[in-house]
C-alpha cells in the first residue's frame, strides 16, 4: 500500500508523472490490486484531459491569431483603397484647376502614408501649377493673384528653384 497512497497523493498534487511511477512501483508489489488499477485510469484520464485542455488552447490561440491577421490584412486593404482614391480624387481636383482640394486630398494621404512618394510628388505638381498660374497672373499684371500663387507653390515645395526664376 505504500506506492499506492503515494501515487494517489501524487495524482491530487497533479504530479502525473510521479504518479505513474508510484504506480508502476505498486503494479510490481501488487499486480492485481483493483486500487492500483483505479489509480492508474484516473492518471492517464487526467493526462488524456490535460492533454485535451492543451490542443484545446493551442486551437484558440491559433483561431485568436488567424482573426488579428485577418483583421490587420483588411485595415490595409481599407487604408490602401482610402488612399487610392483620395490619390485619384486630387488627380481629378488638379486637373480641373482645384489646386486647394488637391492638396487637402494629397496631404489626407499624408496623414495616412507620410512617406507616399505619389501624394509628395502631387503636392510637388501642384506647386508647379501653383508657379505657373503666378506666371499668367504676372503675364496679365495681376499681380497680387501671382504673389499668392507664388506663396501658395513655396509652401508646398519651398526649396523648388523656380521661385528665384519667376
Amino acid at each position: 500500500g505504500s506506492f499506492l497512497a503515494k501515487a494517489e497523493e501524487q495524482v491530487t498534487a497533479g504530479e502525473l508523472g510521479r504518479a505513474r511511477a508510484y504506480i508502476s512501483a505498486a503494479l510490481q508489489v501488487f499486480p492485481r490490486h483493483p486500487r492500483v488499477a483505479a489509480v492508474r485510469d484516473t492518471v492517464v484520464a487526467e493526462e488524456d484531459r490535460l492533454r485535451l485542455e492543451v490542443v484545446q488552447q493551442q486551437q484558440q490561440q491559433t483561431a485568436a491569431l488567424d482573426a488579428e491577421r485577418v483583421a490587420r490584412e483588411e485595415q490595409r486593404r481599407e487604408r490602401a483603397a482610402k488612399i487610392s482614391q483620395l490619390l485619384n480624387d486630387a488627380g481629378a481636383d488638379r486637373q480641373a484647376g482645384q489646386l486647394a482640394g488637391a492638396v487637402n486630398k494629397y496631404e489626407q494621404v499624408l496623414d495616412i502614408d507620410t512617406v507616399n512618394l505619389d501624394a509628395l510628388n502631387g503636392l510637388e505638381d501642384v506647386a508647379v501649377s501653383y508657379i505657373d498660374l503666378a506666371k499668367t497672373s504676372i503675364a496679365a499684371a495681376r499681380l497680387d493673384e501671382a504673389e499668392q500663387a507664388l506663396n501658395r507653390a513655396q509652401t508646398l515645395s519651398p526649396t523648388n528653384a523656380v521661385y528665384r526664376v519667376v
